[in-house]
Order: structure tokens, then C-alpha cells, then sequence
């Protein structure tokens, strides 16, 4: 524009410097005045007062008062040539003083009679004049005399050439002859209808310099001149007004001057004939005012206007109709450099052709169009704005309120819309008055709405803007654009391909509250994307995205994101539906991600999923309160709903519903990476019902379920089914519910054996967290929930609950694994088989305090094996305080629990209630009839099974009442299966199967008599009950709460009413203390039972008072008074309370003395030595109860030197001494270590690298001193299940066998157990790495050496098994993954 602008100010220099000319030759200068109110220098004038005008200065800059100059030339600016001049001075007579003369020379001409001469006004700022002939308009035109019928003479010659003339022509004015060299430069043409036209094509006017021409009221006919009836030069002004205009020769054109300005005021209109007609109009710019209509019905090519700069002024009506549908010329060819087209404000312009509307000579893309503000637009053509050649516009604006419609008309061509080279603006509008566009397409051409040729081009689809398209092409097609949907925009679009296709955009960005509908037509629909985009497609707050696809014979994506790194982002209370068969987005670089923001609500049905199998989409987010809905088309495939690589993640309060309704049984969920996570927040939701897996992830793929998160599970192949993943963890309140489908498509096959849940390492349910699995259609051994890793858990936590029904166990695990349910947690199984596989068991099982354990067969029909024992496990169960734990069945199983190891136990720790049903009664009285509730794999003297107990009530059923045949009301003691041989005197030799069954009492104290007088040693060695219970004791009872020697206070509960209470503890003093009933004390608070017996006690340590490690705290109880009440005596062993640790350190001596005081020496130590503690009872962490109670290093230590410091920590006090060596040489050491080191054991067939070495790495010292290096901790980051075996442990102590032989030899194929024998090596030794290992000495560095190092070891254990899986890339994958993470400190001293 500033090139414009700079060429405006030369031509008004120029036309300065002519009138200097003009008015040193004295030509009469007047103020131009219009005969008519839009008169005036006409075009001169601004023509509107759009903002878009400035962009023409011949419009906006001008002056109005100055019409265009003349000629440069001096010479051709004189009215008359030098010969002429000289003519006239030859004839005149000589000039004569005499009075005489005079005299006789007026007497002569009163004698003779002289034509009149007319006089003209030659001061006049308009000089009007009738024409009566083409002779008389010769004369005028060239400043010549002429005499009319009247005989009346008129010399034009008089008239300046700058003089503003106005001609009145009437009737029809035929030029018959050329009328060449015309010096006027301001002349109209004005008659009522008066018709001119020429005789032939050299019959016209040609003015010799720029002149201001104006046809006024006439109609222009019979033009065959190329040039007109007017030839102009230079920089003319052609004004058009009132005027009608036929062409119907195929050379004839109205203005051919390409450095004309063209203006049309008034009412004008054009019509032509069908005859092939040339451009009508050339010129460098066009204004049009009032009302201009073109009725254009030639076959003819070609445009109607060539020019540079053109403009429909303000309010302005121009009408362009072509009814020849051959012909596909344009209206406006736009020439010469920065070219522009603008529909000014509240104009109004409709065009009707074949051809488009804008044609460019080039592909500069330099030329820009304009929609002013308020404008309507209205395009019916065949070949849209401008057609779909890389010669296109450069720039299409559309200014607030306008309305540009495009529809078909004529011969249709495969055209965008609009095409563009740069950039298409449509600028922000508002809601009262918007913006709109619109588009309709009936045919199939496939070409866009909207297409720009540039890369990285630009399209702004501004605020309020409503654009409604209809076609089969899509709506934009602009490669690598950058694309923005503009606040409340909003854009309705029936295409048969898409949005953009498969042409791919950069950017799309949807700006808050706009709105996109996409629908598909009802044909003519192609199988490309709705959107494709390289990197990013992001939606403002509010933002609404409908897209519909029914037809079901495309399976493209909605989205496909292409680059590295793709985004896909919306924001914000933003509403989506999409329908369509193929998948919705389609990731194509291995980091695409998908974040949908808060408070969305997202409907999307799909064919093949939201990212389907092809996908390469590495995480997607789903934000707060966002509901996403995915459901199946109609039409289909098995796919995955949503597969990703690294991390699928809920945030608080999201929802995601998957709902297949078909039989297909691909995973509705899929993380396809190593360390892959599913994250769902506080509060989100999952709801998946469909035939297959919910979830499928790989074996180190880890699932979090927030607190108060939800999963609701329909799957009929499980939630992993039979995929293994690493973990499964929800927080607090989290509930989990899992079920399948009983009838439709999505029931399976009754003989499924497919897990639920199928995990390597962790399956745990945070505080009061709920699972609920129910299945009716499973069989075989298929647990609810599978472990895998031999050191896998299971863990209830607090106050959690599990409830499992199915005909499968509740539970597969493996030997080593471990079930864990923390205080107040429940847990319920009715299954056909059980708590868990006969053949994969837990290691331990841990019922803790008020938890509720309950299995039963109850109800069962189907697969209820008598063979299959309730509950497998291979070393030991631990029912703690209050817990219930109650195992039932209603089917003649041979044994009820069946310990398979050896030294397995059965630990009773003042349990509210433990209790084994079985139907059928038990005789005792051979080694067939013996008791089936508990059983003992391994049986000898040794190794049998213990079953320990303290203080409870033992309740025996030998028949098949409600009520006990016999009941020791308070008994502690250990009951054993540990009969490997010998005789039983009533029924002679053990067998096999007895030995492991007979239960005989090893020790038993307490009420050892039944209430029937029976003795307690009798009653259990008989063997014949069906049921047994251990139960809330009656009588004298006691329990002391978990102890240390940090413990403040001492708790638990006792019987309140006794005769003697008598409570003993030792403090750290070696004082024996003993506190009476009525000792003030013990503090009584309430009643542990609905009978108010038993009462909670409190008793504070005196101050500084703390409890003795490794003493008893009893409680003894007495009551003579009654003698059914025995006297007990409670015990708690007193435990060492702190973890803690610190290591030897190395310090900077000048950093030493640099320290203000002793208290900053002791942080500085504190801070280097690492030194942490935690409170073993309550996991505290007294890390800051730390202090330095003893150290020789000093503030003014002056020499280097080993010395030490005494750490302390906890209420009783432990102390941990460390070394330190203080250097004043660190500053000059300089050593490098590898940060990692890589070591790796592979499973094969002969399991060859069970002994393993790293390669080598390098410890360098650059120093010039030579450095010792000490192996100063070793860390367990991440276990993976794998035990770190110590000094001198031998592995074959992990061993297991089920042998029934006294003393099995056991082999390192008895470990099932991960064991890790870990070294670092060097040149000159080897150390075992483990942890709490004391500091080693590793090397000493010489000054400017390197040593090698690598990690040797052993492992010992199952490998992980491999796993045969066809889908999989490399055909199976391994169950499990051991990938464990040691850290290794070293600590370098510099030596002399």
C-alpha cells in the first residue's frame, strides 16, 4: 500500500507541473460545478467509506476540485496548430490609426450582411451546449468555427480545452467519420435517450490527451470499434451515467484504455448481443455507483473488465448475468501489480455465469479481494470466485455483516469457491449483524468450498461469522494453512468429503463458542477424512463439533494428526458428536496425543474406535468432568476402541463409556508400550461393556484407579482377560465393578478361561475401596483375579472391600505370592472352586485386624470340584485381632484348606472368629474317616503344620446341629499335622492320606476341658468334627496392643471384673514396674463388647519413661471367686521401634572451617551421611529427630584425617557411629563413573545364562592425586519381585518341596522364588551387592588412571514364562517382565 501511495503523490506533482504549463499560456481555469448531484470531477470523488477504500488512492486521495490535466506536451495543450494561428494573422487586414479609414470602413460593412456571431460564455465553469449535428460536434470537439442552419457562427476555437463542456445530443447521433485528435479534456455527453453509435469502427472520437469523459442519459449502440466511440489516452476518466449500453458486434468495446479510470453512476445498464463479444471494458480502475446491470448473452470467453483496481462503491447495486452457458469468462480480470477488487459497504452484487468472477493473469498471488462491510455477494457460477488455476487471487477479505453466497449456475466445473493464493479473512462481525456465507453445490464435482494454493497459507474464519456449505467437495483445502474458526462462528457443512479431506492443514483452531455441524450427503460420498492435520487441531471453551457419517462403505478417519508431536486439544465445556464407521482420530507419529479439556461431553460412534488398531497416539487425557461417550456404528470392524502407546489418563471427575454391541472381541482398551500407564483420578469413571477385553496392556503396564474412581466393567473376556499387566492399584473409596453379559452378543463361550484381572506384580484395593466381580458363564480354573510373579500381592486396604461370584476361584497366583487384607477389610467369594487354583497358590495370607474374610460354595450347581480344596496355600495364614474368618462348603470336598509346604502355619491372633463348614460328619476312627477341614502337604515331625492360637474359644461340631458338640471357652496353645508315621491306638498304621490329615495338640493351656468335661487334647486328636470355629474367648481375657520401645503409652483391652489385675513392664531403666486394678494409672475407657466384660485400658509412661526392648509387657487375670474363670496371663514382646541409617561420609575442610558454629557442623554432617529414620509401629518418619551427639572433627580442624561422628535418634535412643574423612584436596579430585550399568539374564531352553557378567565399564580418575573408592550403600529403587540375596544366604533356603519324605533333599529346581546373587567386580576382587550392606573398600585409583568394572551374579528362580500370542509383533510375549533397579553409591577419598 505504501508503493500506492507514493505513486498517487507522483501523478499529483505531475498534474501540478501541467497546469503551471496551462496557466503561463493563460487559459481560462474555472471550479468544476456537476450539471447533476453526483457530477462534479465525478470519479474523482472517495466512492465510499469502507476502510477498504483507502487502499485506492485515485478514490481516497485525489483532490475532487482538479480534473485530470492534459497532455505533457506544451504544444498539444494550444487550442489551434502554428499553421493555423499563422493563417488567421496572414488574413487579417493591417491596422490603420487613421479616423478616416475608420470611418469609411464601417460604412462598408454596414453595406454588406455578415453571419451572426454567437457569443459563449467562456467564463463559465460548465459550458452547455446542443448538438444538432456529427459537423457541429466535430467543430466543437477540435475548437473550430461552425455555422448553423440558423446561419448563426460559433467560434469553439474561443473554448479553452480545459474548459468542463456539456454536450446535448438528441434523437439518434450516428458518427459517420473519425474525429481524430481532440485536445478537450473535460467534455459529457448528455441527451433523453438519445442513441449514438458509429458507422464503422475507424467512426469515433480519439482525444489526444487524458480528458475527463462522461456519458450522461444515453444509449451507447452499434459500437464496432476496439476502442469505443471514444479512443482515450493516459489517465483518463471515463464516467457512465444514466446510461444504456448494447454491444452486438464481435469487435466493438466500450473503454480501452488500460490507464483509464472507468466509473459507472446512477442507472446503467449493458446488454450484448449473442455474437462473440471482446471485453467490454479496459482500464486501470473501475468504480461503480447506483444501479449497474449486465445482461452479457455472448458465447464469447472473454472477461467483461481488465483492470488493476476496481470498486462496487458503497450501497451500490451491480448485477452481472451471462446466459450462454459456454461461456466462462470472468467479470473482473485483474491486471498489473497489487491488483484489487472490492464490494463496497451495503453494496449489493449478484453475478450469474458460467465463468468465475475474478480471473488473474498470473500466479503472484499479489492481488486481493474484498467483501466491505455490510456487502451481499452473490456468486451463481459455474467455475466459483475465481476459478482453479494457480493464477488466482492473493487475498480474499470479508469485512463484518457482509453475505456472500455461492451457488451453481451454468456449466458447472470441479472449482473451489473461493480460491486463494495467501490468505482468505473473513474479519470478526457480531451477533446482530454476522457475517454469512453460503455455498450450494447439487453435482458432484469434487473441488472445496474454499481453497488456497500457497503452503502455510492463512485462513481466518472470523467472530460470529455463519457459513453454511453444501457440496460434494469439501469445505477447505489449503495445504499446510494455518485455520481458525473465530469466536461464535459457526460453519453448517453437508459435503460428501469431509472438511478438508485428505488434504493436510497445519493448524485448526476453533475459537470459544464456535460451532461446527458436518454432515455427509445422502450420495457422491468419498472414503477420505473429515479433517486432516500436521499439527495441531485445538478447540476453545464452549466450543460445539458435530460431525455425522452414515454411510457405511468409508472407513477414514475423523482426524488424522500427522507430525511428531500432534495435538489434538479442546477446551474447555465443549460438546462433540461424531457418527461415522471409521475411527475418529488416527495418530500417524508415534507422539500424537489427544487432550480433551474440562467439562466436555463428547458422543462418538464409531465402526473402528476412537483411534482404532492403525493408530500411533501416545497418550490421551480426558479432562475434569468430561463424559466421553464411545459407542459402536452399525458397520464395523474388531478393532480397539482407544489404543495407545504410552498412558491413557482420566482426570478427576471424567467418564469414559465404551458400549459394543456386536460380537466382535478386540480390546476396548489398548496401551501398547513397556511402562505404559492407565491413570484414572479422583472421582472418574469407566464404563465398558463389550464381548472382549476391557483393557489390554503389557506385562509392565501399570493401572491406577483414583480415590472415589469407578469402573464398571461388562466384558465378557474380562477386564484384561487373559493380558497380562503389571499392576493394578486404586486409592481410597475407588469402586470397581465387573461383570458380563448373560445373554446377546456379548455372552461367550461357557467354557472360558480367561481371568477378570491378570496382573504380574500388585493387585490392591485402596482404603475402603470396593471390587464386585460376578460371572456366571466361566469354568475351569479361571481366578477371578491371576497373579503371575512369584512375589505378587494381593492387598485389601483398610476398610476395603472384595466380592467375588463366579464358578472359577476367586484367585490364581503362584507359589511365593502373597494375599494381604489390612485392618477393617472384607472380602467374599462364592465360587464353585474356591479361594484359588489347586495348582497356583498364594505363599501367605494375612487377614488383618476387624477384617472379614468369608469364602463359600453356597448355592453352587456347576463345577463344584470334591477334589479341589476351598483354599490352596503353600506356607502360611495370619488372622489377626477381631478379624472374621469363616470358609464353607456344601459339597463332600476332600479338605477345606490344604497347607502344601513345609513349616506351614496357621497363626490365630485373637480372631473375633475363624470357622471351617463342611456337610459331611467325620467318624475319627480310621485313617479314612479322618477330618477333611485342614490338610498338611508335608507332615513330619519337623516340618508339619503349626496351627498357633492364644486365648480363644475352641468350638467343635461332630454332628450336624447349629450348636457345638463340645466348646473350650478360653484356650492358647498350638495344634499340629505332623504325624509322618507311627500308630494310632484306636485304628492302627497312618497312611499317605492321614498322615496328612490327622490334627494332634503339641502344647494347650486354659480352660482344656469342654463345658461337657471333655478334655481339650482328646477332643481334638479324635479327628471327627465337621466344623470347627475359634472365637472371641470367654472368661479371664487380656490383649495388649503392638509395643516398642518408642512407645509412649500402653493399650489394648481386659476383663474388667477380676479379682487380681496385675499389669508388668520393664523400662529402659531395668525397672520392673506393676500396676494393681485400682492403680490410678491405668485410664478405663469403653466396653469392647455388647456384654460390657471386656474394657479398653490406657496407661501413659511417665515422663521420659520408655519400655526396654526385647522385655514382656503382661497383663495377668484373677478371679477365685469363681472357679469356672481360669487365671490367663497376656504377653506382647516389646520391639525395636526405629528403622534407621546413615553412611560414612567424606568432607571438604575448608568448608569446615568456613561453618559459623557447631550447630551448622552438625546439619553439614547430618545432610552428607543421608541419615533417615522411621518409627516401625506407626511408619512416622523421624528423619528430623536426628541429631549429632558426639563428633572430632572441629570448626578449626587444620588437618586431613579420618574421624568420626555418634548419631542418635528416637525417644529411646539408638546411635549409629559413621566415619568421616575430612580432605582439603576435593576441589582438585576429578574422577567420572558410568551412571548405568546394564546387566541381563534370557531364558533358553538350557537356561545357559542363569550366570551372568555385564560388559565392562570404567571408573576414570583425572585427577592428580590418586582417589579411594568405597562401595558406600546400595539401594533397592525397584525390586521387581526379585529377593537381593545377602552375604552368605544360600538360595537353596528359598527352596520348597511338597515331598512327604522327613527330610527331602531339595535341589535350585525346587526354588520357584526370583533370586539375585548380584557382584561388582574388578580387576582384583568381586563383592556381593545388597542391601544395608556395610561400606566396602572398593579400589584405590592411581592419579590419572582408569579401571574396569561390570556386575557378575547368579539368578536363581522361574523365568518368566513366554506366552504364544499370534497378534503379537513378535508372536507371544513373556507373562512377566523382571526389570529390577539397583542403585550403587560410591564414595571417593583423595590420597597422598
Amino acid at each position: 500500500m505504501k508503493l500506492i501511495t507514493l505513486f498517487s503523490a507522483l501523478l499529483l506533482i505531475s498534474t501540478s507541473g501541467i497546469n503551471t504549463i496551462v496557466t503561463f499560456q493563460q487559459v481560462v481555469e474555472a471550479d468544476t460545478v456537476s450539471l447533476t448531484e453526483a457530477s462534479a470531477s465525478s470519479d474523482l470523488e472517495s466512492t465510499s467509506s469502507s476502510d477498504e477504500l483507502a487502499d485506492f488512492p485515485a478514490i481516497t486521495e485525489q483532490s475532487s476540485e482538479e480534473p485530470p490535466a492534459p497532455s505533457d506536451s506544451p504544444e498539444d495543450s494550444s487550442p489551434a496548430s502554428q499553421e493555423d494561428q499563422e493563417l488567421v494573422e496572414e488574413s487579417l487586414p493591417e491596422e490603420s490609426t487613421n479616423e478616416a479609414d475608420l470611418a469609411n470602413e464601417v460604412d462598408d460593412e454596414a453595406d454588406v450582411e455578415e453571419p451572426q456571431v454567437e457569443a459563449l460564455d467562456t467564463e463559465a465553469e460548465i459550458l452547455a451546449l446542443s448538438v444538432e449535428g456529427e459537423e457541429q460536434l466535430r467543430a466543437i470537439l477540435l475548437g473550430e468555427s461552425y455555422t448553423d442552419s440558423q446561419d448563426t457562427l460559433y467560434d469553439y476555437g474561443q473554448i479553452a480545452n480545459d474548459q468542463a463542456i456539456l454536450l446535448t445530443l438528441s434523437g439518434t447521433f450516428t458518427l459517420t467519420a473519425p474525429i481524430s485528435e481532440i485536445q478537450r479534456t473535460n467534455v459529457t455527453f448528455t441527451g433523453q435517450q438519445a442513441v449514438i453509435s458509429q458507422a464503422t469502427a475507424n467512426d469515433l472520437m480519439q482525444f489526444a490527451n487524458p480528458v475527463q469523459l462522461t456519458w450522461q442519459g444515453l444509449q451507447l449502440q452499434g459500437i464496432t470499434s476496439a476502442q469505443g466511440l471514444a479512443q482515450t489516452t493516459g489517465q483518463s476518466t471515463i464516467v457512465f451515467e444514466n446510461t444504456q449500453l448494447e454491444l452486438t458486434t464481435s469487435t466493438g468495446r466500450l473503454v480501452n484504455n488500460d490507464q483509464a479510470h472507468l466509473h459507472f453512476k446512477g442507472s446503467n445498464r449493458l446488454t450484448t448481443a449473442a455474437a462473440s463479444i471482446p471485453t467490454l471494458f479496459t482500464a486501470n480502475r473501475l468504480t461503480v455507483e447506483g444501479e449497474f446491470t449486465i445482461d452479457h448473452r455472448s458465447t464469447n470467453t472473454t472477461p467483461i473488465f481488465e483492470l488493476n483496481q476496481g470498486v462496487i462503491a458503497e450501497q451500490a447495486v451491480f448485477s452481472v448475468t451471462r446466459s450462454a452457458n459456454t461461456n466462462t469468462g470472468t467479470v473482473f480480470h485483474l491486471t498489473g501489480a497489487a491488483a484489487t477488487l472490492v464490494f463496497g459497504q451495503e453494496s449489493v452484487t449478484t453475478i450469474r455465469q458460467s465463468g468465475a468472477v475474478v480471473s488473474v493473469p498470473n500466479a503472484n498471488q499479489d492481488s486481493r479481494l474484498t467483501v466491505a462491510a455490510g456487502a451481499t455477494l452473490d456468486v451463481g457460477t459455474g467455475q466459483g470466485l475465481s476459478g482453479n488455476t494457480t493464477s488466482t487471487l492473493g487475498e480474499v477479505v470479508i469485512q463484518a455483516g457482509s453475505q456472500v453466497q455461492f451457488s451453481e449456475f451454468g456449466t458447472v466445473s470441479a472449482t473451489p469457491a473461493i480460491n486463494a493464493g495467501r490468505r482468505l479473512i473473513v474479519e470478526n462481525s457480531s451477533a446482530e449483524r454476522p457475517t454469512v456465507i453460503t455455498g450450494t453445490r447439487t453435482g458432484t464435482t469434487t473441488g472445496a468450498f474454499i481453497h488456497l494454493r500457497s503452503a502455510e497459507a492463512e485462513v481466518h474464519i472470523g467472530a460470529f461469522t455463519q457459513m453454511t456449505v453444501n457440496q460434494t467437495g469439501p469445505v477447505l483445502t489449503a495445504s499446510l494453512a494455518d485455520v481458525v474458526v473465530g469466536e461464535n462462528a459457526r460453519i453448517d457443512a453437508t459435503t460428501g468429503n469431509g472438511f478438508t479431506a485428505d488434504t493436510m492443514i497445519k493448524t485448526f483452531r476453533m475459537e470459544d463458542r464456535s460451532h461446527i455441524e458436518l454432515e455427509e450427503r445422502a450420495n457422491n460420498n468419498s472414503n477420505v477424512r473429515r479433517f486432516s492435520v500436521r499439527d495441531s487441531f485445538v478447540t476453545g471453551d464452549d466450543v460445539i463439533l458435530n460431525s455425522k457419517r452414515q454411510v457405511t462403505i468409508t472407513n477414514a478417519a475423523f482426524l488424522q494428526l500427522q507430525a511428531a508431536n500432534a495435538r489434538f486439544v479442546s477446551g474447555n465445556n465443549n460438546h462433540m458428536t461424531i457418527t461415522q464407521r471409521g475411527a475418529i482420530f488416527h495418530g500417524v507419529a508415534t507422539t500424537s496425543e489427544l487432550h480433551f479439556g474440562e467439562e466436555n461431553v463428547i458422543n462418538l460412534t464409531s465402526g473402528q474406535g476412537l483411534t482404532g488398531n492403525n493408530g500411533s497416539t501416545r497418550r490421551m487425557i480426558v479432562g475434569k468432568e468430561t463424559k466421553l461417550f464411545l459407542s459402536e456404528h452399525g458397520t464395523n470392524d474388531n478393532q480397539n476402541f482407544i489404543r495407545l502407546r504410552d498412558e491413557l489418563k482420566l482426570e478427576a471427575g471424567a467418564e469414559l463409556h465404551i458400549n459394543r454391541t456386536s460380537t466382535r472381541t478386540a480390546e476396548a482398551i489398548r496401551l501398547t508400550r513397556a511402562s505404559s500407564q492407565f491413570t484414572m483420578e479422583e472421582g472418574s469413571k469407566l464404563f465398558v461393556e463389550v464381548r472382549g477385553i476391557a483393557f489390554y496392556g503389557t506385562t509392565t503396564t501399570n493401572v491406577y484407579v483414583g480415590d472415589r474412581a469407578e469402573i464398571h466393567s461388562k466384558a465378557s473376556y474380562g477386564f484384561t482377560g487373559r493380558r497380562t499387566i503389571r499392576s493394578f492399584v486404586t486409592g481410597s473409596k475407588a469402586k470397581i465393578y465387573h461383570t458380563e453379559a448373560t445373554s446377546g452378543n456379548l455372552t461367550v463361550s461357557e467354557t472360558l478361561s480367561d481371568s477378570p484381572f491378570r496382573v504380574s506384580h500388585i493387585f490392591t484395593l485402596g482404603e475402603e475401596a470396593e471390587l464386585t466381580v460376578v460371572r456366571e458363564r466361566n469354568r475351569n480354573d479361571a481366578g477371578a483375579i491371576r497373579v503371575n510373579n512369584t512375589n505378587g500381592v494381593v492387598t485389601l486396604g483398610k476398610g476395603a472391600k472384595m466380592s467375588i461370584e463366579q464358578i472359577g476361584p476367586a484367585f490364581y497366583a503362584p507359589r511365593g505370592a502373597s494375599f494381604v487384607m489390612e485392618e477393617g477389610a472384607s472380602f467374599y467369594a462364592n465360587t464353585s472352586n474356591g479361594f484359588n487354583s489347586s495348582t497356583r497358590r498364594f505363599s501367605e495370607m494375612t487377614i488383618g485386624k476387624n477384617a472379614n474374610f468369608h469364602v463359600t460354595d453356597a448355592g453352587r450347581t456347576r463345577n463344584r470340584s470334591t477334589s479341589r480344596p476351598m483354599i490352596d496355600i503353600a506356607n502360611t495364614i495370619t488372622v489377626d485381632e477381631e478379624a472374621v474368618f469363616l470358609v464353607e462348603t456344601e459339597v463332600n470336598r476332600s479338605e477345606m484348606i490344604y497347607f502344601r509346604n513345609a513349616r506351614a502355619s496357621l497363626n490365630l491372633q485373637g480372631v473375633q472368629r475363624f470357622e471351617l463348614i463342611h456337610p459331611t460328619t467325620r467318624a475319627g476312627n480310621s485313617r479314612t474317616t479322618l477330618q477333611q477341614l485342614i490338610r498338611s502337604n508335608n507332615n513330619t515331625a519337623a516340618n508339619g503344620l503349626s496351627i498357633n492360637f492364644e486365648n480363644q474359644k475352641v468350638s467343635l461340631w461332630t454332628g450336624t446341629g447349629e450348636q457345638p458338640n463340645e466348646e473350650f471357652i478360653n484356650v492358647s496353645g498350638r495344634l499340629r499335622i505332623n504325624r509322618n508315621n507311627g500308630v494310632n491306638p484306636s485304628w492302627g498304621t497312618f497312611n499317605a492320606n492321614a498322615r496328612s490329615r490327622y490334627i494332634s495338640v503339641e502344647n494347650a493351656d486354659g480352660s482344656i476341658s469342654s463345658l461337657n468335661d471333655v478334655d481339650f487334647v482328646a477332643a481334638i486328636s479324635a479327628n471327627n468334627y465337621r466344623r470347627i470355629a475359634f472365637s472371641e474367648p470367654e472368661g479371664l481375657v487380656a490383649r495388649i496392643d503392638a509395643l516398642s520401645d518408642q512407645s509412649t503409652e500402653i493399650t489394648g483391652s481386659m476383663y474388667e471384673d477380676t479379682d487380681v489385675t496385675v499389669v508388668t513392664y520393664t523400662n529402659t531403666a531395668g525397672e520392673v514396674v506393676e500396676l494393681t486394678k485400682d492403680s490410678e494409672r491405668i485410664e478405663w475407657e469403653g466396653y469392647r463388647d455388647e456384654s460390657e466384660l471386656y474394657r479398653y485400658f490406657r496407661i501413659q509412661l511417665r515422663e521420659n519413661e520408655r519400655l526396654e526392648t526385647e522385655t514382656e509387657v503382661s497383663v495377668f487375670l484373677s478371679k477365685p471367686s469363681v472357679e469356672t474363670l481360669i487365671d490367663t496371663t497376656a504377653r506382647r514382646t516389646v520391639i525395636k521401634g526405629v528403622d534407621f541409617e546413615a553412611y560414612n561420609i567424606t568432607l571438604d575442610r575448608f568448608k569446615v572451617n568456613e561453618l559459623a558454629n557447631e550447630a551448622a557442623l552438625h546439619a553439614l554432617i547430618l545432610e552428607e551421611s543421608r541419615a533417615q529414620a522411621e518409627n516401625v509401629l506407626t511408619h512416622a518418619d523421624m528423619t528430623t529427630d536426628f541429631r549429632v551427639i558426639d563428633t572430632d572433627v572441629t570448626l578449626d580442624v587444620d588437618e586431613d584425617g579420618s574421624y568420626y561422628a555418634v548419631l542418635e535418634v528416637g525417644n529411646k535412643a539408638y546411635q549409629q557411629v559413621i566415619g568421616i574423612d575430612v580432605t582439603s584436596k576435593l576441589e582438585h579430585m576429578r574422577v567420572t563413573i558410568p551412571t548405568k550399568m546394564v546387566f541381563e539374564s534370557l531364558y533358553n531352553a538350557a537356561e545357559s545364562n542363569r550366570n551372568f557378567e555385564s560388559q565392562t565399564y570404567e571408573i576414570r580418575n583425572h585427577s592428580s592425586l590418586a582417589v579411594a573408592t568405597y562401595i558406600n550403600q546400595v539401594a533397592i529403587d525397584d525390586s521387581a519381585g526379585i529377593v537381593l540375596l545377602e552375604a552368605g544366604e544360600d538360595p537353596l533356603d528359598y527352596a520348597e518341596s511338597e515331598s512327604e519324605e522327613e527330610d527331602p533333599i531339595l535341589t535350585y529346581d525346587d526354588i520357584s522364588v526370583p533370586l539375585l546373587r548380584l557382584n561388582l567386580k574388578t580387576e582384583e576382587t568381586e563383592i556381593q551387592l545388597y542391601e544395608a550392606m556395610e561400606e566396602q573398600p572398593l579400589m584405590r585409583l592411581e592419579e590419572r588412571s582408569r579401571a574396569p568394572i561390570s556386575l557378575t551374579g547368579d539368578f536363581y528362580g522361574d523365568y518368566p514364562r513366554w506366552v504364544v500370542d499370534a497378534e503379537e509383533d513378535q508372536g507371544g510375549y513373556y507373562e512377566d517382565s523382571l526389570v529390577p533397579n539397583y542403585r550403587i553409591i560410591l564414595r571417593f577419598v583423595p590420597r597422598d
